[in-house]
């Protein structure tokens, strides 16, 4: 018989039984953290449409597309240019050996 591959990635979590909590106190939590969440879920649908605002007024006044928008956004806000810029070589010097492609 042959061996089945392993699998890649991260380990299998391991599994927590919930158990209902049984005082007001600890379902209180429960609750004042769910609305917690929420609110915080709804501040970042907030600044997500703002997000979408800013990338559609520059592809309408500048005619810049969303994915560049994306990307440059990306960048900067994680101050990764540099490992963008390198990601981006190893792709085309990968791409330009694959399918030999010379200058």
């Amino acid at each position: 018989m042959s061996e089945m591959p392993k699998k890649r990635g991260r380990p299998a979590k391991e599994k927590v039984e919930f158990v209902m909590p049984s005082t007001e106190k600890e379902v209180l939590q429960i609750q004042n953290a769910i609305k917690e969440a929420s609110n915080s879920k709804t501040r970042i649908e907030g600044e997500n449409d703002n997000i979408k605002s800013i990338k559609e007024i520059l592809k309408e006044e500048l005619g810049m597309p969303p994915k560049l928008f994306n990307q440059m956004l990306k960048a900067y806000h994680k101050s990764a240019f540099d490992e963008q810029i390198s990601e981006a070589e190893a792709f085309e010097e990968t791409y330009r050996k694959v399918f030999k492609i010379t200058d």
